[in-house]
This record gives structure tokens, sequence and C-alpha cells, in this order.
């Protein structure tokens, strides 16, 4: 008869040390599983109010913009120039073409490479002639993004006269020069490059009603919050106010001494 196999000393406490080790470690994941059930609810309800918060300021901004409610488009707009502007949404100095001018107003055509993957790649920079300026006289007014139904931009696809060819040159140059300053950060330059359209003593007339809008925010890596929009919106006279259309669009929204503002310079609106 065979005597019972005994384990060695060395090896039944090499067995229990595996046996704690087994334990150890699947403590750790149950742990890790309960932490992550806590925050991952938690980190998603922070984001959601993030977003609703900037939804309800973009809301304001273009109930404020559709009725022409200047006090209103200051107090939504940032007032330091990184909030401003932002971070600059190329990857690198876009393509310019089409340079043209009507009278004061002048549009120029952009493509390249958003920084925003949402963005398309194509849209147009409308432009301001200062006649009080002897240099720079061409302002950017904002960009508008191409696929968005423009509240503001009235476009145009030619210089109609002899004399507004002549400020073709003067358009495209007034762009670069804002586009390089995004780029490098450098907001001295693009406040000397932007026309101050809010800052105006004429009044900001309200053109249309906006019947139902809905919005979709979405957080961005660097804190703002882009929130896409459509809205049905109707001119503001009684006769035609049956006659409606649908716009699309974007806006960027940032924190600003704890409250929400928006971009407008780089609003498709």
């Amino acid at each position: 008869m065979k005597e019972p196999h005994l384990k060695s000393p060395r090896r039944a406490v090499c067995s229990k040390l595996a046996y704690l080790l087994l334990c150890l470690a699947a403590a750790a994941c149950v742990s890790q599983w309960l932490r992550n059930g806590e925050t991952a609810p938690a980190q998603a309800s922070t984001a959601g109010a993030i977003e609703m918060g900037a939804a309800r300021a973009a809301n304001d901004y273009l109930h404020a913009l559709a009725r022409g409610d200047k006090k209103a488009l200051r107090r939504l707009t940032p007032e330091r120039p990184e909030n401003f502007y932002g971070p600059c949404l190329f990857l690198r100095m876009p393509t310019l073409r089409d340079a043209r001018a009507s009278g004061h107003r002048g549009l120029i055509d952009f493509e390249g490479q958003p920084l925003d993957p949402a963005l398309p790649q194509q849209g147009t920079i409308a432009l301001t002639l200062r006649d009080s300026r002897k240099v720079d006289r061409w302002q950017v007014r904002g960009l508008f993004w191409k696929g968005a139904s423009s509240l503001t931009l009235n476009p145009f696809n030619y210089s109609p006269t002899e004399a507004d060819r002549a400020q073709e040159a003067q358009v495209r140059a007034g762009a670069a020069k804002y586009l390089r300053a995004w780029l490098e950060e450098d907001w001295p330059t693009m406040q000397h490059m932007t026309y101050d359209w809010l800052g105006r003593k004429k009044p900001l007339r309200g053109e249309v009603y906006i019947r139902s809008l809905e919005l979709q925010p979405a957080l961005r890596p660097d804190g703002s919050v882009r929130v896409e929009f459509v809205a049905s919106v109707s001119p503001r006279f009684p006769i035609v106010s049956v006659f409606r259309r649908t716009v699309r669009g974007l806006l960027y929204a940032v924190k600003e001494e704890g409250k929400w503002k928006i971009r407008g310079m780089t609003a498709a609106l």
C-alpha cells in the first residue's frame, strides 16, 4: 500500500501565495469595475449638463439675432480675444479663390483642412470695406461654412463693376492677413482685421421670426461646444408670414466667467 503523497512546506507556501495573489487581482478587477460603473454615468451627466448650457446660449443667440437685439447679442458674445476667436479652425492656411466685391461688401471662397472633423472643407469669408481707413480697409465680418443656410450673408458671384473688380486684390489680402493671424493666435492683428458689426450705432434689423428650432450640441476636446441647428423661419412681415424656409448652420459656444457665450465670427448663420 502506497503512502499518501504529502506536499512539502515550500510547495504549500507557494500555493497559498498564488491563491492570495489571485484573490487580490480579482478584488482589484471588481473594484475597478465598480469605480467605472460609478464614474461613467457621472461623466456622461457632466457632459450632458455642459452641452445643455451651451445649447441654451445658442438658442438665446439665434433668437436675439433674428429680432435684432444687439444688447442680448453683446451679452452673449465673449470679451476675451482667445474666447472670441478660439483656436483656429484650420490645420494650415486654406486656399483662397474667387475674390469679389460689390460696393462695401466683399466675399472670397476658401478650401482647407478643418480642425473640427464635423466641418466641411469649403466655405466663404465675408468682408466689409471701411472708408475711414487708409490701409487694411477690408475687415472680416465672418466665416460661413458650405452647407449652412445663411441668414445674414446675401451672397453674390462676381464683381459687377470695374471699380469693384479693382478691389478684389484687397479683399484677398484682407482675408489672408486675418487667417494668418488666426493660425498664429495673433489676437491684436485679428482684432484689427475684424469688423465690429455689433459696435455700430446703426440698429440691427431683425428680419425673421424663428418658428421652430432644433439644436444638437457636441462637446469638443478644447472644452467648447459645437451646436448644430435646424430652424424654420419666416419674414417679419405679417402679409408674408405664411412663407417659411428651413435654415441650417452651426455655432461654437465657450464658457467665459462661468457663462456660456457664442463665437460669432465662426458661426455659420
